[in-house]
């Protein structure tokens, strides 16, 4: 999956602003496909320079000027096939686990300690997906575009649960360790 194929998913639903772009993908995908501001630009042009969107500059009174992005056809055409092709295999990177393989060189406490900011950093990122839950579903929205915004939610809540989980056995294993 590339940052251009979420952008251009959120542009075949309505045009956009660079800025709302950030944003939502800041809220919506943060579980699953993360990506910064300066991203999002850059994948823009890229994405312009490829015919894929138009840009359309409103001039505003007392404030900036703002691009707004619009699906082209071709934008368009070129969504459905990433849509419609096989998934990319994901990568699976976690530098905390490979922190984890190599323990035994840290004191227990460090351990312990290394786990639990790790199990806070869960804590908040759960809370905030949960916090979504009440937004993702809009009335006006059909039944399959409220499920293709709930399932993914979904997925980072049960990622969260999951290393939730993790770190209190980890924790326990790593209390009982003598040292």
């Amino acid at each position: 999956m590339s940052l251009e194929s979420t952008l251009l998913g959120l542009l075949n639903r309505k045009p956009r602003t660079g800025y709302d772009l950030s944003k939502i993908v800041s809220k919506t995908t943060a579980f699953y496909w993360t990506a910064t501001s300066t991203q999002v630009y850059q994948s823009l042009k890229r994405m312009a320079q490829k015919g894929w969107v138009g840009i359309e500059t409103i001039v505003q009174t007392g404030k900036p000027s703002k691009q707004v992005y619009h699906l082209k056809e071709s934008g368009r055409e070129a969504f459905v096939q990433w849509l419609e092709a096989e998934p990319a295999k994901p990568i699976q990177k976690e530098p905390f686990l490979v922190q984890m393989y190599f323990l035994n060189m840290l004191g227990k406490e460090d351990i312990i300690s290394k786990i639990k900011q790790r199990k806070a950093e869960h804590v908040i990122r759960l809370a905030e997906f949960k916090s979504y839950e009440n937004t993702v579903i809009d009335p006006g929205k059909s039944a399959k575009e409220n499920l293709a915004r709930r399932l993914p939610l979904m997925a980072g809540i049960m990622q969260e649960e999951f290393w939730l989980d993790w770190c209190e056995k980890a924790l326990q294993e790593a209390q009982a360790l003598d040292e």
